[in-house]
């Protein structure tokens, strides 16, 4: 633990409470804040097993406050990976279906088949430019009814590709980030990940890797080693696209508000390019959420863990902030229209609201080059 401080800085800590102040779990009525865990870990207590270990959602929101630049999500992520090591383990969502199939493709056991869906004529076999897939195809084969969408994203991805002239290989062999694994201190399933993929991304010789799910992108950018390649979010792409004259788009009469994702928000600081193709879109108009940008607030599950009432109570107030603004909520993370597709099943969801994911509005109304 007196490890884990040095490395995190939270031996840094004075206790000013701003992190807690600006907490969502806290918000919504959680009993032991971010200030009490680093106070009690100063002290020598042990934190293996207090609640905020596994209901922190490692959103960075505390960060983006903290006059000496503590890393609590990272310290959580250590104290996470002690804690199993003790036996302790996060509240599973889904029946700890998601958990299971990474460490699946950890092993190595089995030949997957998750591209049936893939229009070939899309894709190049030898090309430089690669989309990464993931495990897409199997988060919406157990959460379809739940609002999962992400083989449609991906599609709508290689549409968007393509009209910028680019036909993009994918890596059949490819499997999952470890993004999760890593989040929840399964530090040997991320591990054996990882080197699966980078065995992939090694053999294909591909110059540039494009992304939809924002957790892929931050995972392979902070915590893989230097691949000597290019990752990009798809937005990024469009948006240099716009910067250099050949992305053009149909008019869309829509009033949207934008929900800025953890990862690609304050873990990657990708913030304007996605709002400036919204706002290069004829008939759009993009009004922001009272809390956006590097203060905007998270959908409320993380890693596929504690899925309860509190994170309802998130997604219900976040809603309501996004209906504030406008009918149509667009978001550029797969796990958030999920989320937010869930919440409309609950008593009492009342609102008039629409979701949207970035990458599939963007392919209805990008003309190309």
């Amino acid at each position: 633990m007196k490890e884990s401080m040095q490395r995190t800085n939270a031996q840094m800590c004075y206790s000013c409470g701003k992190c807690t102040a600006h907490c969502p779990v806290v918000r919504v009525g959680a009993s032991e804040s971010p200030r009490e865990m680093v106070e009690r870990a100063q002290l020598g207590r042990d934190l293996t097993n207090d609640d905020l270990v596994w209901n922190c959602l490692t959103c960075k929101l505390c960060q983006n406050y903290c006059p000496e630049d503590v890393d609590f999500i990272g310290f959580i992520r250590e104290i996470r990976g002690i804690s199993r090591d003790n036996g302790g383990k996060p509240e599973y969502t889904h029946g700890e279906m998601m958990q299971t199939m990474a460490r699946i493709f950890a092993s190595g056991k089995f030949k997957q088949n998750k591209l049936e869906w893939l229009d070939r004529s899309k894709t190049s076999h030898d090309g430089e430019v690669a989309l990464w897939i993931g495990c897409g195809p199997y988060v919406d084969t157990a959460l379809k009814d739940h609002g999962s969408d992400q083989v449609n994203i991906s599609n709508a991805a290689l549409d968007v590709l393509n009209m910028l002239g680019i036909k993009p290989r994918v890596l059949d062999e490819e499997v999952c980030c470890g993004h999760d694994a890593l989040w929840i201190g399964e530090d040997e399933t991320f591990e054996a990940l990882m080197d699966k993929n980078l065995e992939v991304i090694s053999r294909s010789e591909i110059t540039k890797l494009v992304f939809t799910c924002p957790e892929g992108y931050e995972v392979m950018k902070h915590e893989y080693p230097d691949m000597g390649i290019e990752l990009a979010h798809i937005s990024e792409v469009v948006a240099d696209a716009v910067d250099d004259g050949v992305a053009t788009f149909d008019k869309m009469e829509k009033k949207v508000t934008y929900q800025d994702p953890c990862r690609l928000g304050r873990f990657l600081g990708i913030y304007d390019q996605p709002r400036k193709v919204l706002e290069q879109i004829p008939g759009i108009e993009l009004v922001e959420m009272e809390h956006s940008g590097k203060r905007s607030r998270c959908c409320g599950v993380s890693a596929w863990i504690n899925c309860n009432q509190n994170s309802k109570r998130m997604q219900m107030e976040r809603l309501e902030e996004a209906e504030n603004a406008a009918p149509t909520l667009v978001t550029n993370c797969p796990k958030c229209l999920t989320h937010f597709n869930c919440v409309k099943n609950e008593d009492g969801f009342d609102k008039e609201i629409e979701f949207t994911d970035w990458t599939v509005l963007v392919s209805k109304t990008l003309r190309g080059v």
